[in-house]
């Protein structure tokens, strides 16, 4: 999986891949500076989920035409 950290003063941020079975630090140590883990969520439905539920792709709840 590719985790996200972010240094705090310049704003930058860089990915790290580790494995799901790996400690996951809340924060790095890379070229001097301490980068913090920023915490995201990102889920993925496949389309054919919808067609096999009938679930509408068209609209979600918050109005929005489709979801990404």
């Amino acid at each position: 999986m590719t985790y996200r950290y972010k240094h705090e003063e310049t704003e930058e941020t860089i990915d790290i891949e580790l494995s799901m079975n790996d400690a996951i630090p809340s924060k790095i140590e890379e070229d001097g500076k301490t980068y913090y883990r920023v915490w995201m969520s990102t889920v993925h439905v496949p389309f054919q989920w919808g067609q096999e539920s009938n679930l509408n792709f068209n609209k979600s709840p918050s109005g929005r035409k489709h979801f990404f």
